[in-house]
């Protein structure tokens, strides 16, 4: 498949495999999510006897566990990125380039902490495992690939709009075939512009792709504070 992507010539289909690509790479980013749970689950017995005899506080224990990670993380998407990216055979412009690893950092930084607010959030693993994979699949169905913006419910429409994934795909998609890129369409034999195909996808656009970096980040340092707060205030020891 990588070898496929990589000879993707310059027309409509080649543009719109390039988004599926991009779309196959944000779900690889997933896997963290439900795998980073476990281990604070199965550690919350040790967690509540040494904050309860006051080794250390539950938001110094949080605030370590969030920081413990950032070097994995960012291991993990680096090595990902740098598979995808060359592979696949995309643009190489410096600012092309910077932006889709910015984004890159983003997913697997933000999904990991989404994880951890489970563990905190849930009883057990679990109840952990099943809120992680709804919310997996319900980011999937709304990323505005699989099913258009426009076809999607109009209760569940909110959900588009406060996935996070779907705005690291839009990023990814808008940076690679926006900004004045041209492609073949093989039925007309006429070139069609790049935005033209964005704005076809969902009303995605070239010019607002850092906006979509903003929004990813406002989105992690939600789910950081919610992570926090979890810790702090909620306590399933039974007595």
């Amino acid at each position: 498949t990588s070898l496929f992507y990589m000879t993707l010539p310059a027309t409509t289909d080649g543009a719109f495999n390039l988004v599926g690509a991009s779309f196959g790479f944000v779900n690889l980013a997933t896997i963290p999510l439900t795998s980073a749970a476990a281990p604070l689950i199965k550690e919350r017995a040790v967690f509540y006897r040494e904050t309860s005899s006051g080794t250390y506080r539950k938001f110094v224990y949080a605030i370590a566990v969030e920081v413990a990670e950032i070097p994995f993380n960012l291991g993990m998407a680096l090595l990902s990125w740098i598979i995808f990216y060359w592979v696949v055979g995309l643009d190489t412009r410096a600012d092309r380039v910077i932006y889709n690893l910015l984004m890159a950092f983003a997913v697997y930084w933000t999904l990991p902490l989404i994880g951890q607010l489970f563990s905190f959030l849930s009883p057990n693993l679990g109840i952990a495992a099943v809120m992680g994979g709804l919310l997996l699949i319900s980011c999937t169905l709304t990323m505005g690939f699989l099913i258009p913006p426009a076809s999607i419910p109009p209760w569940w429409i909110w959900l588009y709009w406060i996935n996070p994934l779907r705005y690291v795909l839009q990023g990814l998609a808008a940076n690679e075939l926006g900004g004045g890129k041209e492609y073949l369409d093989e039925l007309t034999g006429e070139y069609v512009s790049g935005d033209i195909l964005l704005d076809n996808l969902g009303g995605w656009y070239f010019d607002t792709r850092w906006w979509y970096c903003y929004v990813v980040i406002l989105l992690f340092g939600f789910g950081a504070s919610a992570a926090l707060l979890g810790a702090v205030r909620i306590n399933y020891v039974k007595r």
